[in-house]
């Protein structure tokens, strides 16, 4: 199949990763797959003016080579990237002919159905609930009522799709991982407890839950140890309890260390597409405390193979944390191999195959 993906701005969200990863196994699957993508919207001479004026640096349009460098799409094999060189919508001439074309923001979804029928059958692969106050929500609402196929990643959005939308050609594909990367040898829960979250700046990461809820734990058990990395620096505002290590910007590698270093994965997400780290983690054999967004309630039961607690409840967050702590060793294993087997039944191959398969339908 000649398959093309409509993408916004690249860059290093799980969203762009989960792209590349669908783009490269589909190629070497040996289909012709081309990544058609936006530059950032271009820096105005009078935004410009404004930064001089407050002492900073001129804002230079980057180069498209730049742009990939800066995305999960740089390393890709045997895909076709192209990259516009302003930032405006991608228009017929933008796109080779084929038999898919697939939306993955709902803006490409608005350009999408601009494109004549030679470019393929129109898909559109849903990562997320899109509606933010920032964005124009009617127009988004607008493209999710279209009669379009639709692939999402997660039951809580074909939910919403459904019942919301009245879209009933919804098919679930969850994203995998990557079990040659994440991965870790059977251990035992430590003497000394170590956790570990995922530093971001977005409130809906939910940061400051999951921040607040080792400081609950750690007022009764003092000596507990946290782990956090992200990609961006720490917010001066924003104080890491006392002894946190943070990682910044730590490649595949060393995350995969960090999950292998903890006793238990805090996830405290307000709302999320889908999660990933949820289960990297779990494939690391490490436990998830998690609140009831993207994915963790798809595949975290409750006291078996993990924790999972409302959105919002710090209390409740600590007193997993608490848990965790107070487990034996017997109890904590147990958690741990449950973790690690439904995360390795989650593959790439199989996600990789059934999203061809709904590709091969529509064809």
């Amino acid at each position: 199949m000649r398959i093309t993906f409509l993408f916004p701005t690249p860059n290093f969200s799980g969203g762009c990763r989960v792209v590349a990863t669908y783009a490269q196994g589909l190629a070497l699957k040996g289909h012709d797959v081309t990544i058609v993508a936006v530059p950032s919207p271009n820096k105005s001479f009078f935004s410009n003016i404004k930064r001089v004026l407050k002492k900073k640096c001129w804002l230079r349009n980057e180069s498209n080579d730049s742009v990939l460098k800066k995305s999960h799409f740089s390393n890709l094999v045997d895909v076709n990237i192209k990259v516009l060189h302003s930032h405006r919508p991608i228009k017929n001439q933008d796109v080779p002919d084929g038999d898919i074309v697939i939306a993955t923001w709902w803006e490409t979804a608005e350009w999408l159905m601009d494109l004549n029928e030679s470019k393929g059958k129109k898909l559109h692969f849903i990562q997320g609930y899109e509606i933010y106050s920032h964005l124009p929500v009617e127009r988004v609402k607008a493209i999710y009522q279209l009669p379009l196929i639709k692939i999402t990643i997660a039951q809580w959005l074909i939910d919403i799709l459904r019942n919301q939308y009245g879209n009933v050609n919804v098919e679930l594909v969850p994203n995998g991982v990557d079990t040659k990367l994440f991965n870790a040898q059977h251990r035992n829960k430590q003497n000394s407890p170590v956790f570990s979250m995922m530093y971001a700046t977005e409130k809906f990461k939910g940061t400051d839950v999951s921040i607040a809820a080792f400081e609950y734990a750690k007022k009764k058990y003092p000596n507990i140890k946290l782990l956090v990395f992200g990609s961006k620096n720490i917010d001066k505002n924003i104080s890491l309890p006392e002894g946190a290590t943070f990682y910044f910007s730590p490649d595949q590698e060393k995350i995969r260390e960090i999950y292998s270093q903890s006793d238990a994965y805090i996830f405290s997400s307000r709302t999320e597409g889908f999660g990933l780290p949820v289960l990297e983690a779990m494939a690391c054999r490490c436990p998830v405390i998690a609140t009831k967004s993207g994915c963790a309630p798809d595949f975290i039961k409750h006291g078996v193979n993990g924790e999972l607690n409302n959105i919002d409840d710090i209390r409740a967050q600590g007193e997993s944390i608490i848990k965790i702590i107070e487990m034996s060793n017997s109890s904590w294993c147990a958690i741990s191999e449950a973790a690690y087997e439904v995360a390795t039944k989650q593959s790439w191959k199989k996600s990789i195959d059934k999203f061809e398969h709904i590709l091969d339908e529509n064809v």
